[in-house]
């Protein structure tokens, strides 16, 4: 319950300096918009990657983000430095997300890696808008401990995940499967045709 608690207070505060954030004259209203967005994403990739890596709702949130903020001439239309090498990581992080199916506990290594450097680039991006703009993107990461590995956290959160959902994947496919299989009665109508 202290947990539920604090993530709760973490959440309002977050949402305070978002509000600080776009009432800020240094930065345009798109500005604002995207800079939020890169900054929740970035917390739910590093915070949360099981809900990008298996394919959830935020996957296809933060895909469709991504692909319309890829490009220089978005960046140039809000007027904000292009971050061509985050972007590069992060096709590389979606490409090893997609490997799962064929090789699980490889694709999980990779994407940890590919997740943590992403982390630290757009934190660095966040950082550097931060100094430029007086505004406050960046995590602090006060909370974090420094002692734990990040690539190693985020294995065990998407294993721990993997083992919470393999269940109803189980019984996705099962439901699959007996739909898929042609039933006697369906077979013998075939039949009379």
């Amino acid at each position: 319950m202290a947990k539920d608690k604090n993530y709760g207070k973490q959440r309002q505060y977050a949402e305070m300096l978002m509000e600080r954030n776009a009432q800020n004259p240094n930065i345009s209203q798109e500005q604002a918009a995207f800079l939020k967005k890169l900054a929740e994403y970035r917390h739910l990739l590093h915070s949360n990657p099981h809900q990008y890596f298996f394919n959830t709702k935020k996957t296809y949130e933060i895909d469709e983000f991504f692909a319309l903020a890829h490009s220089q001439t978005y960046f140039q239309m809000i007027d904000l430095p292009f971050p061509k090498e985050m972007f590069d990581l992060l096709l590389q992080m979606k490409a090893h997300k997609e490997k799962q199916s064929t090789d699980f506990d490889n694709s999980i290594e990779q994407y940890a890696y590919t997740s943590e450097a992403v982390n630290t680039l757009i934190e660095r991006y966040l950082q550097k808008i931060d100094d430029e703009k007086d505004t406050l993107y960046c995590p602090r990461g006060e909370l974090r401990d420094a002692s734990k590995d990040p690539v190693q956290l985020t294995i065990e959160k998407l294993n721990t995940a993997q083992e919470r959902i393999l269940p109803y994947q189980r019984k996705i496919q099962q439901e699959l499967d007996k739909l898929n299989t042609p039933s006697k009665h369906k077979a013998s109508y075939d039949m009379d045709l």
